[in-house]
């Protein structure tokens, strides 16, 4: 006579969603511990971490377009945030795979940084050049959400994918439909409260949805090696191009001078 015991709580949701929490947490503590806020956290506390500010990642700290996707605004950011990537992340790594799930969460994140730096990059241009006042678009952006919508997107194009193919879903009928009214939801609810950075989200969107009709395709071919190989290849092209298209689209000279201002009139720490 055998037993089979119930899976555990992190066999269910998987190392990977299960690691990616835990190093935001993890983060988000060490911040706390260093003498940053427990609740709420400041522009100035989110920016010496690594907050994504236009102004600074387009003028030489790309850096902050990845840093800023594992840091949190407050304890109720986390929170929310971290629910959203313990709901989708077992669903991601059913349809994706773990190193899809992984790959379109960095790549994604990345992406949606990307887009953010651009919209507010210039506006913040425009007004500089022209001698407005920049100071409603100095926006530190930070959070997990745009790697989470990245998310979104990959399991509505992969599901959308499978439709076509005629292929069974992996994650039950009516999935992709209830996904895609919270997706919608949460867009038209993010335009209308102020404090959330749009951008981000549709630029996560938008890149989630390219990488996992790619990766869904990869999941087709016999070799899983193969499959595994072209999957960083789309998330590296990904990161890339968003990267290459954000520094040669525009000319951002112009805020290397608004730059050397900010820094000037920065209180010292």
């Amino acid at each position: 006579m055998t037993t089979a015991s119930s899976p555990s709580a992190l066999q269910r949701v998987g190392l990977t969603t299960a690691a990616l929490v835990l190093l935001n947490v993890v983060l988000y503590l060490v911040q706390a511990l260093s003498g940053q806020s427990w609740i709420e956290r400041s522009p100035q506390e989110m920016l010496a971490w690594g907050g994504n500010l236009a102004l600074l990642s387009l003028t030489g700290d790309l850096w902050r377009l990845g840093a800023s996707v594992f840091l949190h605004g407050g304890l109720l950011h986390l929170a929310m945030n971290m629910y959203m990537l313990w709901l989708l992340g077992p669903a991601a790594q059913r349809q994706l795979g773990r190193s899809g799930l992984l790959l379109v969460f960095l790549a994604g994140g990345w992406a949606a940084s990307c887009a953010s730096s651009g919209w507010f990059g210039w506006h913040l241009l425009r007004e500089y050049v022209q001698g407005g006042h920049p100071a409603q678009w100095m926006v530190v952006s930070a959070g997990a959400s745009g790697g989470i919508m990245a998310l979104c997107g990959a399991l509505l194009s992969s599901l959308a994918w499978q439709k076509l193919q005629r292929e069974p879903s992996r994650l039950g009928a009516g999935f992709g439909r209830a996904l895609g009214q919270v997706v919608l939801i949460n867009l038209v609810a993010g335009s209308l409260i102020s404090g959330v950075d749009q951008s981000a989200h549709v630029g996560g969107l938008l890149a989630g949805g390219l990488m996992g009709a790619l990766v869904a395709s990869a999941g087709n071919l016999r070799s899983q090696g193969l499959a595994l190989l072209l999957r960083l290849a789309v998330a590296l092209l990904a990161g890339w191009g968003s990267s290459w298209t954000l520094l040669h689209l525009a000319d951002w000279q112009p805020l290397q001078q608004a730059r050397g201002d900010f820094e000037q009139s920065a209180p010292a720490e």
